[in-house]
């Protein structure tokens, strides 16, 4: 990308982690600021490439050659909940490290306790500790890992906190919703997709770490055909390929801006807020019939389950897909399968939810009289 194309993209990355509300410690370009934020083709690629800069940190912490580098890489391990998105244990295994999944509460939170005794069972084994997965809006049921209680342990032993904000990020554009990200500035670096919700295209992820200096310089090359020179005799080196799995990569910084500008700050917000009212709706039509079991209802999601065996369930979702009139993703979560109500759509209104739960009522009346 051309010196051009990485200014401006660093410029936008910054105005939109403004309006996310993060602090000034992940920006690029915030007085004092050691962040850095850049934009990648997804999420996925921001566990990984934050997982293999805290694997790099690890080997120069404990290892001064190709020996040492070896035995610190067969014991290093990094952790998340039996929540976290499988691209986080799709990453371990491109880092090469060993991964631990951790059992979650009955709100599918992972608690302090929990973490910091498989820490210390690891450390006995010889282990080393060195990176965490935070969920903050988990796939299947949207849980949140107890930041509050981790993040003590994680400071205590070096472990580099990557907090997994996928779905939960275009949600907080709106400032009332900004309590779920309390204490944000405890993790090391933040993945969002804005394209799950807000409109944005495909491929755009935003990627913000308060360690910038190590995240661009650890996988930095300097060959000389990359060097730039500008009208005041200045070399400028730093290009957007040390921070990304691919050398060559689009000015994603375009569709940011021109996100903005078609439709403006109020105009997004107001998608939002709407998505999380009617979901609500969806909670409370799901509660008014008592055939129904309401696991959950955040943000836009509501979670639910027909009260029967999961066979049932599984049968009911199965029903919906073939039908082609609607289509629900299904989760597991305890042990019981549960189907999920993403409420998605821009122009999405109360007669479009209403029209699709009357659809799987139908197909509920009709599975039960098959059944008899």
């Amino acid at each position: 990308m051309s010196p051009s194309g990485v200014e401006f993209e660093l410029q936008m990355v910054d105005l939109y982690g403004k309006l996310l509300g993060f602090p000034d410690i992940f920006l690029t370009n915030s007085p004092n600021s050691t962040g850095c934020g850049v934009t990648l083709s997804a999420t996925s690629e921001g566990v990984i490439m934050a997982m293999l800069t805290a694997r790099e940190l690890m080997f120069e912490k404990h290892a001064t050659n190709r020996t040492e580098r070896f035995d610190v890489h067969s014991r290093l391990v990094a952790y998340m909940s039996d929540q976290a998105h499988s691209c986080h244990e799709r990453a371990t295994k491109l880092a090469n490290v060993e991964c631990r999944i951790l059992e979650t509460d009955e709100n599918g939170s992972l608690r302090g306790t929990t973490f910091e005794e498989a820490i210390e069972r690891d450390l006995e084994d010889g282990k080393i500790p060195f990176f965490y997965s935070l969920s903050f809006g988990s796939t299947g049921v949207i849980a949140f890992d107890n930041l509050k209680e981790i993040s003590g342990t994680c400071e205590k032993h070096d472990i580099w906190i990557h907090a997994d904000l996928a779905y939960t990020s275009s949600v907080l554009i709106c400032p009332e919703y900004r309590y779920i990200i309390e204490d944000i500035e405890k993790v090391t670096s933040i993945s969002c997709n804005l394209y799950k919700w807000i409109g944005l295209n495909t491929c755009v992820s935003l990627f913000f770490t308060r360690r910038g200096k190590e995240y661009k310089s650890i996988f930095s090359l300097n060959p000389d055909y990359l060097h730039y020179t500008n009208q005041e005799g200045n070399t400028y080196k730093y290009d957007h390929m040390d921070t990304s799995v691919t050398l060559s990569r689009p000015c994603r910084g375009i569709k940011l801006w021109f996100h903005i500008r078609l439709n403006g700050l109020e105009k997004l917000q107001k998608i939002v807020r709407s998505h999380c009212n009617l979901a609500k709706f969806v909670g409370e039509l799901i509660s008014e019939d008592e055939r129904f079991e309401l696991l959950k209802v955040t943000l836009s999601v509501s979670i639910f389950r027909y009260h029967s065996n999961d066979k049932f369930n599984e049968y009911l979702h199965q029903s919906l897909i073939d039908s082609g009139e609607m289509y629900l993703t299904k989760t597991l979560f305890k042990g019981k399968t549960y189907l999920r109500f993403l409420i998605g759509a821009p122009d999405e209104n109360q007669k479009d939810v209403a029209q699709a739960w009357k659809i799987i009522v139908n197909h509920i009346d009709k599975i039960e009289e098959d059944q008899g």
